[in-house]
């Protein structure tokens, strides 16, 4: 399992690459438009997880936070501070990988409006990346890669979430957000949930997280309940140089 592969913030960047989104706003206001440009969607020059593991063999539970007692995943951000700017699909991105000046590639703003380059930061890069869905891929990407980013339908009533598992019906979830998937876990009485960390900061949810059902969901039609989580991911498998 690469270390590398905790950068969630590249991730988010190569959903945009892999899937063509980019954030706008919200459901009524959507957050990204679909996107091309002149990169490949897809770059694979060895087999992906879901090709060679046994989706039976890995455990009822997977959390990055909690790996024999060890966090690996890094802090929680929001992208409403100081004010919104709809950066889900680039949220936590540690720098812009091309045709950026020094500021764009790695710069910093306080609160009070006076913005400066970082000079000293580590770079990312990506070596194999590509999409990847349905709930055994994901479960096997994020199990010997580390989290993936996904596409959801937020909604008011995700904006009002704060705890517990999430299951909300829509019969056509349209993604107009993009968060990062870190684990699944199953509840007491058996129901399954994904492990969600959005960018809304820790006041929001669970400390900034959430537990989204999976698609097993009553019977295996949670897909009508997840908000299309499971639909639109992307995997990445960072470089640090």
């Amino acid at each position: 399992m690469a270390s590398a592969v905790f950068c969630f913030s590249l991730l988010l960047e190569l959903f945009v690459l892999v899937t063509g989104f980019t954030e706008v706003q919200q459901l009524s206001d959507s957050c990204y438009k679909p996107m091309k440009d002149h990169r490949p969607s897809v770059i694979k020059t060895y087999p992906r997880p879901h090709e060679y593991v046994n989706v039976s063999d890995l455990p009822s539970s997977w959390d990055w936070r909690n790996i024999d007692g060890k966090n690996f995943v890094s802090i929680t951000r929001n992208q409403h501070i100081p004010q919104y700017c709809g950066s889900c699909w680039a949220m936590g991105s540690t720098s812009a990988l091309a045709e950026c000046d020094s500021f764009n590639q790695c710069g910093t703003c306080s609160f009070f409006g006076s913005c400066s380059i970082i000079k000293n930061y580590t770079v990312w890069k990506v070596g194999d990346y590509g999409d990847v869905s349905g709930r055994d891929h994901m479960k096997a990407e994020i199990f010997k890669n580390g989290p993936i980013s996904c596409a959801i339908m937020a909604t008011k009533g995700l904006e009002a979430y704060d705890g517990g598992v999430f299951a909300e019906f829509h019969i056509v979830s349209v993604p107009n957000h993009i968060i990062s998937v870190a684990g699944w876990g199953v509840t007491e009485d058996g129901t399954e949930f994904w492990i969600v960390r959005n960018s809304w900061g820790e006041f929001w949810g669970e400390s900034g997280w959430a537990r989204i059902v999976t698609s097993a969901y009553k019977g295996g039609k949670g897909n009508w309940y997840n908000l299309a989580i499971e639909h639109n991911c992307a995997y990445g498998d960072p470089i640090v140089t």
